[in-house]
């Protein structure tokens, strides 16, 4: 495919904090003419999923200070928060998520003011892609075709799959809840006991806001292993350089020096936390310089482990999950799901415990789907994920959890050939950085996609980390 005349056009498909970032880093970066189109499902752009709660409850899972929009300047959002006369807020505060939703709003406003450069959105989905010559079309659902030169996937967290159960009707019972929040609160709020299937973020979200608008039934959680995401405590500085043991090429010899760090830290007076948060900086070149059959053993073996640990919740929000289980409100179950039948005005919970081979039966008036998003992109529905994989324009990464991209996120198309027009980040990236979802993480993606596309050419992400 040959570039069109300029200017130069840039079609994002997909409108949250990945599209948002990309679209900053175009309208700061560019110097020469370009039309930028920006597709998103929702009128709102630059929220997504994460922070389109309105709900105050729904906190930050990271202070203020480990969010900024901007790299030079670590305190953008505090002054923002300030600006908009938030000034209880401090740096290590956490914050409700829809104030994030609009400082990523604002932050994209602002930038499009100063650069006088329109900003296209469409209010719609984006269904296939056709390529030609000169350009791609970018079709929508509604029938109109966007023209482009280069597309970004800015495809974000996919919705989470349904789990393998006997009794796979069941998920069209109106007593399951696949995922989403519109309306979906108040149905459940006159149920006596619930069942999450899940004990990630996902599951938090639900447990917060149900216990903000005083549900008062059981709320029963189930997952494998059993693990809830660990509260944050206070930072703590701890130095990278401290890492002078070089690192396995293994999964079993990873977790091993880990655990050593572990251990050195706790003689000087850190906590687990700190060494994590160093180990965080350097996860992207560790997870690159791993083969892959050390990386599919990381997945099936200890990947909820480091979720759990990694992916940690606000204090407050550990104290209140804390509250609940004390007051048995919140009950876990560690175990296999096997399946979930309707009787009556229940839903039997079939389950086997962990460590068991009898099953157990529990019941229910309500099942939510918590699982976290479906990173298997081969088993996904969304048409244009759909079409893409049968014209062969882009391939999973082969651990199942995202796309197939080169360092500066250029999709690889089915026969093994870098994009020279389609593009991605954040989260489709995860099989292949694997800490990729963060903000700072997509930041420095966004930046070094959006000087490839303008062929700046700058150091790209997903080397050191």
């Amino acid at each position: 495919m040959t570039l069109g005349q300029q200017p130069q056009s840039v079609v994002i498909i997909g409108g949250g904090l990945s599209g948002a970032l990309v679209a900053l880093q175009l309208l700061q970066e560019r110097t020469r003419p370009l039309r930028l189109s920006l597709v998103e499902r929702s009128h709102a752009i630059g929220r997504g999923v994460a922070y389109s709660s309105p709900l105050p409850c729904h906190l930050l899972n990271v202070p203020v200070n480990g969010v900024s929009l901007r790299r030079s300047e670590p305190h953008h959002f505090l002054h923002w928060l300030h600006q908009q006369g938030h000034d209880q807020f401090t740096a290590q505060s956490f914050v409700p998520r829809y104030l994030f939703g609009s400082y990523v709003e604002a932050t994209l406003q602002a930038a499009q003011q100063a650069d006088s450069l329109p900003l296209d959105s469409y209010e719609d989905e984006a269904v296939e892609l056709v390529p030609g010559s000169p350009g791609v079309g970018v079709r929508l659902a509604r029938g109109q075709v966007l023209m482009a030169d280069r597309v970004v996937l800015a495809l974000g967290n996919p919705a989470p799959g349904s789990v393998a159960i006997a009794n796979r009707d069941f998920y069209r019972s109106h007593r399951y809840i696949d995922s989403g929040w519109s309306g979906q609160l108040e149905a459940v709020m006159g149920q006596g006991r619930l069942l999450l299937l899940g004990m990630g973020l996902t599951a938090i979200d639900w447990i917060v806001a149900l216990h903000s608008r005083g549900y008062g039934g059981e709320i029963h959680l189930l997952s494998r292993h059993g693990l809830l995401p660990q509260p944050h405590t206070a930072p703590q500085d701890y130095d990278p350089a401290w890492w002078t043991e070089p690192p396995p090429h293994t999964t079993l010899g990873l977790l091993r020096w880990v655990r050593r760090q572990v251990v050195w830290a706790a003689q000087q007076g850190y906590g687990w936390r700190a060494v994590l948060d160093s180990l965080r900086y350097r996860g992207q070149a560790l997870w690159v310089r791993l083969p892959l059959a050390e990386k599919q053993r990381f997945v099936r073996h200890l990947r909820p482990y480091w979720d759990s640990h990694r992916h940690r919740i606000a204090p407050e929000i550990g104290e209140m999950v804390t509250a609940l289980r004390r007051s048995q409100q919140l009950q876990l179950h560690t175990g296999h799901l096997i399946n979930l039948e309707e009787r009556g005005q229940g839903v039997v919970v079939t389950v086997c415990p962990r460590g068991q081979t009898t099953n157990q039966e529990f019941t229910v008036e309500a099942v939510i789907n918590c699982t976290g998003p479906q990173f298997n992109y081969a088993k996904l529905a969304d048409p244009l994920v759909r079409s893409l994989l049968s014209q062969g324009l882009m391939t999973p990464d082969p651990l199942g959890l995202g796309l197939r991209a080169s360092p500066t996120g250029a999709v690889y198309s089915a026969e093994g050939l870098v994009s020279p027009w389609l593009y991605t980040l954040g989260p489709t990236r995860r099989g292949e950085l694997w800490e990729t979802t963060a903000v700072a993480e997509i930041r420095d993606q966004a930046e070094a996609l959006a000087q490839e596309i303008l062929g700046v050419g700058v150091a790209v992400a997903g080397g050191a980390g």
